[in-house]
Order: structure tokens, then C-alpha cells, then sequence
């Protein structure tokens, strides 16, 4: 891979903003959801059509998913930290870009190498 400094710029600055999200804020994996359900108290106005409105985060752990009761306090918290896992994906998707191309333009004199040698020794050698 190649150095700090022969990287491109975007690449470099994609890096360096990824490595301060990554330091300093929060991020979560996940979607929040509203779910609105009956408690099940037979008075209860949810029982007239007036269900309770809930706010959970929903997530994988260990590969499955799974959802967590949020308090409406913690909405724009936990809104934030979803938002910098997904800022911070899209940062790492254009890293991954950049340094797909780099690999690519340093595989392509190796395959012309390739075949020049596989060229030179059908002309000399056995037919295929």
C-alpha cells in the first residue's frame, strides 16, 4: 500500500475524518422504530384504539436481530450515533474506492508483463 503522502487528497481527507468520527462519537448500527401496542390493562385507553407509542433500536447481536427499548429522552442521541455509523460507512465505502483503483493501476503492469513473457515463449516454444 502506499504511503501517507501518495495518496490523494479526497483519500487522505476520507481517512482523517473517519479516524475523528471514530475517536469522538458514538455510533450504533441500527434503525430506531415507533411500535404502538396494547398494554393489556382492560380500562386502558389503548384498548379503545389509542395504543402506546414505544421508540426501540433495532440492531443485529451475534448475527441475529434484536431490538432495545429507547426512552424518548435518548431519541436525538441515539439518532445521532445511527447517523455517524452511516456517515462513517459511506467515508470507509470511498477509502475502499480509492484503494480498489490503486490496486488496480499497480496490477496492470504486472499483467502486461505477463503477457509479454507468455507471448515470447508460444513464439519460441511449443504451439498451444
Amino acid at each position: 500500500m502506499s504511503a501517507r503522502n501518495q495518496r490523494s487528497l479526497q483519500e487522505r481527507d476520507a481517512r482523517s475524518r473517519l479516524v475523528k468520527r471514530i475517536a469522538e462519537l458514538p455510533m450504533v448500527n441500527g434503525n430506531l422504530r415507533r411500535e404502538a401496542r396494547c398494554c393489556g390493562t382492560p380500562t386502558c385507553h389503548c384498548q379503545q384504539g389509542q395504543k402506546h407509542v414505544s421508540l426501540y433500536l433495532v440492531t443485529r447481536v451475534d448475527g441475529r436481530p434484536k431490538k432495545f427499548y429507547i426512552p424518548w429522552e435518548m431519541e436525538d442521541t441515539v439518532r445521532q450515533a445511527i447517523e455517524t455509523w452511516h456517515q462513517s460507512k459511506a467515508l470507509l465505502d470511498s477509502i475502499s474506492q480509492s484503494c480498489l483503483q490503486e490496486l488496480l493501476r499497480e496490477k496492470e503492469p504486472l499483467l502486461k508483463r505477463n503477457r509479454k513473457s507468455s507471448q515470447s515463449k508460444r513464439k519460441g516454444g511449443r504451439p498451444c
